[in-house]
């Protein structure tokens, strides 16, 4: 897995680089890293259990293309399970797992497409594919190749490699390589032998704004602590701190101690991250690695005195193998995990010549141009199931749900009557239609006749009476005489005395009158006081201004 976003944050310092600039020299490749990638051309033979060979193919054409530019390739490969790495690779074996159960399921449905997708992540690299790997190139090339097995990490095998000159640079695609200290490494290497170089002297060189972090005038031990407080195999991350953040608490504070101190005091941190975290540190910096001067195992890094009393236990670097049982594993006799012997598998493995080395970039055009398989047989159509007989309508409950949900009558034979064809001359015309067939009538019992008030046939006409006429039975009602009320009238003409003279009533605004247009006679009338003798019923009620 590596480091997580940190080759994005050196992006400045990285340049491009042809494998033909190390002629004449010697490159350590991470072997797991090629058969990683190769296993993808055939994850569902592998995973089926089937005989396969491209993966080892793929391996060897990479080999040959350093070979076709005078470099000289050193494969290295991963050994037994580091205890550091035990929880890692737990998770791992698990997804695996799973991914493997749902690939043959995929199978089953023949989802073909799908099912070698599962297979790509189900698919492990094994101690037996990398026995193949060697030696199919040892009997192709002979002394021009080496190959080494590490006894945990093939990462700080590399760094042992080239941190004692015994080779010149590391093909890898692990980030890890930068903190366990490989002066120059190359990344994302292609069929044609471009690649992308890092040396670490440049990232303490580069000066500020030149990467997305920078760690101009940091040792190596901070530089290792910001690696393991972002996210390492052997330590997690505390959750909200990534590069940038572990690169600003570490380079604030500048000690592991403080740098904790300050990391609890801004973030959850659990009970056991310090020993994790130290323990990372340690494992980037002595893990158990083969000398090949020396023929044995040893710590990549000296420990210091007293690390053994404060740490305790030193399992998690890896146990010391015994001289005898570390060389058989560094040439491949023997079983990283269980030190026994390896199984041999022979096979034939078709190269390509140099005049026919792959100019592909990708490892999906280098597996387009593999041959195939013809495409399974497409799988015979199921047959349509049955239609489903109509549902019968709901049952509704209650007398009005009854009524609406009754089904209507079935429709009577319409009665068409018989048409008589057309007479010519008296005579009928020939017809092949019978007459219909005379209806029945019903012999239902005849209803009650009612007493009728029509005349009867034979009985003596009556003639009605007249209808009254309308003055007789509604006679004119007589007018009253009318009353004299000329005693009772107003006289209009009378003045009233001086007694019974009252001034008129004030009207509001009356002050402000003057001067206006005189008024209407209407306005004149509404003007004068109430009388209820006002209007006579004599001879001057015709006269009133009322009338």
């Amino acid at each position: 897995m590596g480091i997580q976003g940190l080759l994005p944050m050196f992006r400045g310092s990285t340049r491009d680089v042809h494998v033909s600039a190390y002629a004449h020299k010697t490159l350590a490749v991470d072997g797991y890293a090629w058969l990683h990638r190769g296993v993808h051309a055939c994850a569902t033979e592998l995973g089926r259990g089937l005989p396969c060979t491209q993966h080892i193919e793929f391996c060897l054409s990479r080999v040959q293309m350093l070979l076709h530019y005078r470099v000289r390739p050193l494969l290295v490969f991963d050994g037994g399970a580091l205890p550091a790495k035990k929880a890692t690779e737990v998770q791992r074996r698990a997804k695996r797992d799973a991914a493997r159960r749902k690939a043959h399921q995929l199978l089953r449905e023949d989802s073909h497409e799908a099912a070698r997708q599962a297979f790509c992540a189900a698919v492990d690299v094994t101690p037996a594919m990398a026995a193949q790997l060697c030696d199919a190139a040892k009997a192709r090339w002979g002394d021009r190749v080496d190959f080494l097995v590490a006894p945990y990490e093939a990462d700080a095998q590399l760094a042992q490699l080239a941190r004692s000159g015994q080779c010149d640079g590391v093909i890898s695609e692990d980030s890890d390589n930068l903190p366990y200290g490989v002066p120059r490494t190359l990344f994302k290497l292609d069929a044609t032998g471009q690649a992308k170089e890092i040396a670490l002297q440049d990232l303490y060189d580069a000066p500020e704004g030149v990467n997305a972090i920078s760690i101009r005038g940091w040792t190596h031990d901070m530089f290792v602590l910001m690696c393991c407080m972002s996210g390492c195999d052997y330590a997690e991350s505390v959750d909200g701190v990534g590069v940038k953040k572990a690169h600003a608490l570490v380079g604030r504070y500048r000690d592991f101690d403080r740098v904790l101190r300050a990391l609890r005091f801004e973030h959850t941190v659990p009970r056991d991250y310090a020993q994790k975290l130290e323990r990372a540190v340690l494992t980037f910096g002595h893990q158990t690695v083969f000398d090949r001067s020396l023929n044995a195992a040893c710590y990549l890094t000296p420990l210091a005195r007293g690390v053994s009393d404060k740490i305790g236990s030193l399992a998690f670097l890896g146990a010391p193998l015994p001289q005898r049982v570390a060389a058989g594993v560094a040439a491949a006799r023997l079983d990283p995990e269980t030190h026994l012997t390896l199984e041999r598998s022979t096979g034939t493995y078709r190269l390509a010549s140099t005049a026919e080395l792959p100019q592909t970039t990708t490892l999906d055009a280098f597996v387009r141009s593999r041959p195939r398989a013809p495409p399974p047989r497409p799988p015979p159509p199921k047959p349509r199931p049955p239609p489903k007989p109509p549902s019968p309508p709901p049952v509704r409950t209650g007398a009005r749900s009854a009524h609406f949900s009754a089904s209507p009558p079935p429709r009577a034979r319409v009665f068409r009557p018989f048409v008589p064809p057309a007479r010519v001359d008296g005579a009928a015309l020939p017809t092949n239609r019978s007459p219909p067939p005379a209806r029945p009538r019903s012999r239902s019992p005849p209803r009650p006749m009612l007493p009728s008030t029509k005349l009867r046939l034979g009985a003596p006409s009556q003639r009605r009476a007249p209808p009254p006429s309308p003055d007789k039975e509604n006679p004119p009602r007589k007018r009253p005489a009318p009353v004299d009320l000329s005693a009772f009238a107003f006289d209009r003409t009378r003045r009233p005395r001086a007694a019974e003279a009252s001034p008129p009533p004030r009207r509001p605004f009356q002050q402000f009158e003057r001067g206006m247009p005189p008024a209407s006679p209407v306005a004149r009338r509404r003007q004068q006081p109430f009388s209820r003798f006002r209007y006579s019923l004599g001879e001057e009620d015709s006269q009133s201004p009322g009338t």
